[in-house]
């Protein structure tokens, strides 16, 4: 179970538009298949405040844990208001640290947008980032991100300019997770 939230920081600069814009619920069940093979599946419900209906999207994917990094695969569909499919492959490494039990996250991905009825379909947008693991009890972690967001083609970036309230392409993103694990 997974909760997660939007504050926008630049939103003071766009009047009419909530700073907290996005609380997302997500239910889900990964279980290993077979040695380095992990399979999840889920369903996310997405609380929007600036648009005019809420999202629902399932998902799947399997990823593989390599010697030297973890790749994965998901496919997203949006079933409810936005019909459309999001196709994300990531690339991931954890890196143990020396002290504490910390752990640094350094990952890529890229995503494929084929976001039928509005007829957009292309390799859409990647993303690079690093988060800290900073374990504070046995079963808590504090892991502070930050990534960067880019688009992967022409289209992409005329995409994400028309629908960022920036106008802005390339987006610095970053927040802190909380986990706890039973």
């Amino acid at each position: 179970m997974n909760i997660w939230g939007n504050f926008d920081t630049g939103e003071e600069l766009f009047s009419g538009h909530e700073r907290w814009n996005e609380t997302d619920f997500t239910l889900s069940y990964s279980h290993e298949l077979c040695a380095g093979l992990t399979g999840t599946v889920g369903i996310i419900y997405y609380s929007l405040v600036n648009a005019p209906d809420d999202s629902h999207e399932a998902f799947a994917g399997l990823s593989y844990a390599l010697p030297w990094f973890t790749i994965g695969v998901t496919g997203y569909r949006e079933f409810h208001n936005y019909p459309g499919w999001w196709m994300q492959i990531e690339i991931f490494h954890n890196f143990k640290l020396p002290c504490y039990g910390m752990s640094l996250d350094l990952g890529f991905s890229a995503g494929y947008l084929d976001s039928n009825p509005q007829g957009y379909a292309d390799w859409h947008s990647g993303q690079v980032s690093a988060a800290l693991n900073i374990p504070v009890h046995k079963c808590i972690t504090i892991s502070p991100k930050i990534g960067l967001a880019f688009p992967l083609t022409r289209n992409g970036s005329d995409n994400i300019k028309f629908n960022s309230w920036d106008g802005e392409e390339n987006h610095v993103c970053g927040g802190i997770r909380i986990a706890a694990s039973f």
